[in-house]
């Protein structure tokens, strides 16, 4: 074989080989090395966060509302109710598909919720002890951060004094809220909430007069959480 014959067998067997190989990468060959950051180890996506699990946490905030104390006879006036409100929560939680979380949460809380109204020149403070709430929650997780909405059943302590008189009742009513989530770590969370408490009015009797209290709660809360 004569040296250009053996130099032009020789290219062609490098432009073939080079063919192949690209070939072998457009169709099923391997995949290239991860990207190495300064660090020098592989870079790996890290994974969609774990929600699933049972919590019990700690919350407190602002509550605001109106209480419009109706008393026969006379004429009704709403008064302006405000304080503080903190308490105890848990619950637990369920990774559903990729990105959504669906759950049950339980809430008791103290309230130093209250205001006055004055009704034929007297004067009614309405307010609340305390309140709690059953819930379902339904989140979207990105990640670490979960947004979610919120609702289920209230039970809020509804009393009025007056008269010299002081008198209270549970009403149980409807709970509705939204707020968002994240992730401190991998056992501890804490949130952001606004809640909106509506029960229907409370019957009381001061001394010899008949009052119903229809009060009506906005929360505004942090809270934290330990995941088990």
């Amino acid at each position: 074989m004569s040296r250009v014959s053996f130099v032009a067998l020789m290219a062609a067997v490098a432009v073939l080989s080079a063919t192949a190989a690209e070939a072998a990468d457009i169709y099923g060959g391997s995949a290239p090395p991860p990207v190495q950051p300064y660090g020098g180890s592989a870079y790996l996506p890290s994974s969609p966060s774990n929600w699933n699990g049972a919590y019990l946490g700690a919350q407190g905030g602002m509550a605001w509302g109106s209480a419009r104390n109706k008393v026969k006879g006379v004429s009704t006036r709403s008064a302006d109710t405000s304080g503080g409100n903190v308490g105890l929560y848990g619950g637990v939680n369920a990774n559903v598909g990729a990105n959504f979380v669906v759950g049950a949460e339980a809430d008791i809380n103290y309230s130093g919720e209250n205001g006055t109204s004055v009704n034929g020149g007297k004067a009614y403070r309405a307010g609340s002890d305390w309140n709690g709430t059953v819930r379902g929650r339904v989140g979207v997780a990105f990640d670490r951060i979960m947004p979610y909405a919120t609702g289920g059943i209230a039970f809020v302590d509804n009393g009025v004094r007056g008269n010299g008189n002081s008198s209270s009742s549970t009403e149980v009513g409807m709970a509705l809220g939204a707020g968002v989530e994240g992730k401190i770590t991998d056992r501890v969370s804490a949130k952001l909430e606004y809640m909106y408490l509506g029960t229907p009015d409370g019957s009381h009797t001061l001394g010899k007069q008949k009052v119903e209290s229809d009060q009506s709660s906005n929360i505004l809360r942090l809270g934290a959480a330990y995941k088990f």
